[in-house]
């Protein structure tokens, strides 16, 4: 961008942007309604970095500290609602993701650490109706440690496992009827995939 500055950098009145400016910049729709609004230091995005729908409600919010995203961000929906949120947990530098459903229900949460991007902690799902779905621990992508538990759409048992050592073990299985037929590590367990 820099070294074709005149091709891509250019203001409303079509001229050459100052690629040192310091204040407030927006983009605009053929409409003339905002379509992204920043701020730049120096030339160098710093703060938020809003994205909006045509309509004009907020569409993604976006962090920057000295022009490096700093991980934390915002989606919405085109109702207004939140989509997507992601926030720091500096301490630990851990990144909180979370999801929510249309309906403002929160749909899913999930840990990462900040510097691989991988799982790490509680991870959680959940119904549109606002119940708990399914809830577990993760030490990376795809291993999980200590309990793994699930719940029907109406709240009810589905599963308890525990993880040790990476691997599985099914402890216990309620079909959606209600009846046990994993009990204690012995019977049925049934799932969307396959069946143990």
């Amino acid at each position: 961008i820099r070294k074709n500055s005149n091709e891509i950098c250019i203001d409303e009145d079509e001229k050459e942007f100052d690629l040192s400016f310091t204040g407030l910049c927006k983009t605009i729709y053929s409409d003339k309604t905002v379509k992204e609004e920043f701020h730049l230091e120096q030339g160098v995005i710093n703060g938020e970095f809003k994205y909006f729908y045509e309509n004009g409600k907020l569409k993604e919010k976006i962090n920057y500290e000295k022009g490096e995203q700093t991980g934390e961000r915002e989606e919405f929906f085109e109702n207004g609602t939140l989509k997507y949120k992601v926030i720091i947990d500096k301490p630990n530098e851990i990144l909180i993701h979370k999801w929510f459903y249309e309906n403002g229900v929160q749909k899913k949460l999930e840990s990462k650490k900040a510097n691989t991007n991988k799982k790490f902690g509680e991870s959680k799902e959940w119904y549109n109706n606002g119940q708990l779905k399914e809830q577990s621990n993760f030490v990376d992508n795809t291993t999980r440690t200590g309990k793994w538990l699930k719940f029907w759409k109406d709240g009810s048992k589905k599963l308890e496992a525990d993880f040790k050592d990476g691997k599985v073990c099914f402890e216990n299985y309620w079909n959606e009827k209600g009846e046990q037929t994993l009990i204690n590590g012995t019977g049925l367990y049934v799932n969307e995939w396959n069946s143990f």
